[in-house]
């Protein structure tokens, strides 16, 4: 990680050893994942941050490819989200979205949510989740799937 004045870049990388999929019984698969991403927090009580990482799966075969139901070999997967603080931190606006694929084709999802703190001890959530089909196996059917959600906390 680096700063410079409001921002802030990311840069990480991990291997993950050993992963299993339903749908290969019995095999284990390597990952290595790439991400890159950048914070702004230079707007008064914001911040801004994008994130794209690109899992590459190795030992891929064309048996697995030819299946419907397994991972890809390279998969992008991009995050965006907005924060903003208003009435002196008592309400937090927060947007994030999510998608696969340069063109989202892979389907993506949307939370928009509002907390407010109605004293030290409670806070009320409102928001609304969103999701989009892609063509993979797994976003296929998400779509048209949306919600609402309210919740009233109390913290002791």
């Amino acid at each position: 990680e680096m700063v410079q004045g409001h921002w802030l870049f990311k840069f990480e990388s991990s291997f993950v050893h050993g992963l299993e999929y339903y749908s290969l019984p019995g095999e284990t698969k390597d990952r290595f994942d790439l991400l890159i991403g950048s914070e702004y927090s230079g707007l008064q009580n914001s911040r801004i941050t994008l994130e794209i990482v690109n899992r590459y799966l190795f030992d891929y075969s064309s048996e697995i490819a030819s299946r419907d139901d397994t991972p890809r070999k390279d998969t992008l997967i991009w995050a965006l989200r907005y924060s903003r603080y208003f009435l002196r931190d008592r309400l937090n606006l927060e947007m994030v979205a999510y998608a696969g694929g340069v063109d989202f084709s892979k389907g993506a999802a949307e939370k928009i949510s509002f907390h407010y703190a109605l004293t030290d001890a409670w806070q009320l959530s409102s928001g609304l989740f969103l999701l989009q089909s892609g063509d993979t196996y797994l976003t296929r059917n998400i779509g048209e799937n949306d919600l609402f959600f309210m919740s009233l906390k109390y913290f002791f």
